[in-house]
């Protein structure tokens, strides 16, 4: 599974950036939370599971807006994160599905079976040829021990 490595973007940096643009005052605690929050939620995402938290991240985002933070430009990004991850989840979908199909498939199996029989034709011609090595080696020791004599 792959882990989604996000930038450290602190609280505070978030919460300094929406300070300067002018949409912050009494609410800068909320805010930080609000960010942490996120933060916590998709720091350790793993790719799988990604587009499950759209939701969850949608309702803070909307409880930041409700106190007047224009959040738009993070749920724009976070939007496009989510739709990438989405659209990951179905590809990764209709590739199982599709393997599932080739794995059932009349020809795979064919093609399958064929492989496990060439493969044990190799490992049986491996035994008597490593048998016949065998043989040769007892059989030279043999001659070298007659030639002594």
């Amino acid at each position: 599974m792959c882990k989604i490595r996000f930038p450290q973007i602190t609280s505070n940096i978030y919460v300094h950036f929406l300070w300067k643009e002018g949409y912050l005052g009494a609410e800068k605690e909320f805010v930080i939370k609000a960010w942490a929050r996120i933060h916590t939620k998709l720091e350790g995402l793993n790719i799988d599971c990604a587009s499950s938290l759209a939701d969850e991240v949608q309702v803070l985002l909307k409880d930041m807006s409700k106190i007047g933070v224009d959040s738009s430009s993070l749920q724009n990004l976070l939007l496009s994160f989510f739709e990438i991850s989405t659209s990951y989840d179905q590809a990764r979908s209709t590739l199982i599905d599709k393997a599932k199909e080739i794995e059932n498939s009349e020809s795979y199996i064919k093609a399958k079976k064929h492989l496990e029989l060439v493969m044990k034709g190799r490992d049986d011609k491996f035994k008597e040829l490593s048998a016949a090595c065998q043989s040769l080696e007892k059989a030279r020791k043999k001659v070298n021990k007659l030639k002594a004599l």
